[in-house]
């Protein structure tokens, strides 16, 4: 008898340590000497450094490897806000990154590694599209600065090789990918994830739970991304529903988290 199909694949599971719970923040320190990181940047939004206390509570875990704090991450990391960053980053000599927010710190802390390391602009090093030949995406050899991430809501960017970042004059999106700026640590902390609205919760975990439906549909998964994806939509049914009739509750927020890692693993 021929052999089954799906007995033949090929999985890859990708270095990175996730640590959940009340105060999860406080893990930061182990996991930044870990990689010998000295010299952090803290990378934001506005509303992360104006309305919470998360960035207070990453110094009081780091002390004083936080070099510097760069509060000026937008929502879709546009090519502008992820130069002033790398600009921040020169500027303390940053030998880390710890992003703190949803996708949108995630995508611009990746960004700022990339643009901080390579040699050439962002449109030069994104994936190029040419009329009537296959994409190329450039090889982004150099060495990154690790980062680390504390998120504030589910996000399916958190452990992605991939950085979409918006061009303001074209209003494209260009994509770099580098293995390399995959996270050495992501963190879900009770309270931080808490900081977001129940809106803006169900409003980052809505890509999650179209994207998990839409990868069921294939035929021929192999049983280890099935697996992933059915505890995805069952912990994105499960918890979905409690983010508004449950709100304060923590745990909500941890197993949204644990989904979108699920879908994107």
């Amino acid at each position: 008898m021929a052999p089954d199909a799906l007995s033949s694949f090929r999985f890859v599971g990708y270095p990175v340590r996730i640590h959940a719970g009340p105060d999860a923040i406080s893990k930061l320190a182990e996991e930044v000497d870990r990689f010998k990181a000295q010299r952090v940047l803290v990378v934001c939004g506005q509303s992360v450094a104006g309305k919470t206390d998360l960035v207070d509570r990453v110094k009081e875990a780091l002390g004083e490897r936080v070099a510097g704090v760069f509060a000026g991450g937008k929502t879709g990391s546009p090519v502008t806000s992820v130069l002033e960053g790398v600009a921040a980053a020169r500027d303390v000599d940053a030998d880390g990154i710890v992003a703190v927010g949803g996708g949108s710190a995630v995508v611009t802390a990746r960004g700022i590694t990339i643009l901080l390391a390579e040699k050439g602009t962002a449109q030069e090093l994104c994936t190029q599209y040419r009329d009537g030949k296959p994409p190329v995406s450039p090889r982004l050899m150099a060495p990154k600065i690790p980062n680390f991430i504390v998120l504030t809501t589910a996000t399916t960017a958190a452990t992605r090789a991939g950085t979409a970042l918006i061009d303001p004059e074209s209003g494209h999106r260009l994509e770099l990918f580098d293995p390399k700026t995959r996270p050495a640590a992501v963190i879900w902390d009770e309270q931080a994830l808490l900081t977001a609205s129940p809106w803006l919760c169900l409003n980052a975990t809505a890509s999650c739970f179209t994207g998990v439906a839409s990868a069921l549909q294939r035929t021929g998964l192999n049983p280890l991304a099935e697996s992933d994806l059915l505890e995805a939509l069952r912990l994105l049914l499960d918890n979905l529903p409690l983010v508004n009739s449950d709100p304060d509750n923590p745990a909500v927020r941890i197993n949204l988290c644990a989904a979108a890692f699920l879908y994107n693993r």
